[in-house]
């Protein structure tokens, strides 16, 4: 488990998030609460920075959000893996090497995240050679789901 000494990120909610920042999202259903990955997205029409992208769904919300790092350091104990990186210490540890090309990837890469994805005609959709570290967006958000849920008690800092 990680340290002691992490404190758990705290869940976030409004609308003053950066554009181009990859963020983990609490998304309410009317089915449930459901975990996702996304950036926030330029609005052209309004000037403003109120929508994320690749989400629209007339009967969901999205009602708090961290950035990806943070959540990401808290289970893995690291920003990414650096030379003393302690798996074994890990809620869910980095993984190196080659990635499954199956399942998307939450990726780190020097100053930045991703969701790394594999296409048969272009490869990666970054490349892996600049990535410190990868970890199966399934396993990410299951974990996120299990350790730092989104709750009354927990959300939502503004």
């Amino acid at each position: 488990m990680t340290s002691p000494t992490l404190a758990k990120p705290m869940w976030l909610s409004g609308t003053e998030c950066k554009v181009g920042i990859l963020y983990l999202v609490a998304i309410a259903y009317p089915a449930g609460l459901v975990y996702d990955a996304m950036y926030r997205a330029y609005d052209r029409q309004s000037s403003q920075t109120r929508c994320w992208n690749g989400f629209d769904s007339p009967t969901a919300e999205v009602i708090g959000y961290m950035p990806v790092k943070d959540a990401l350091r808290y289970l893995t104990g690291a920003y990414y893996i650096e030379e003393d990186y302690q798996a074994e210490a890990a809620i869910l540890p980095w993984r190196d090497g080659e990635p499954d090309a199956k399942a998307p990837q939450i990726t780190a890469a020097p100053g930045s995240y991703d969701i790394l994805t594999w296409d048969e005609e272009f490869g990666w959709s970054t490349p892996i050679a600049y990535c410190r570290g990868h970890i199966p967006l399934d396993a990410f958000l299951n974990a996120v789901a299990r350790h730092i849920p989104l709750t009354r008690k927990t959300c939502c800092r503004p």
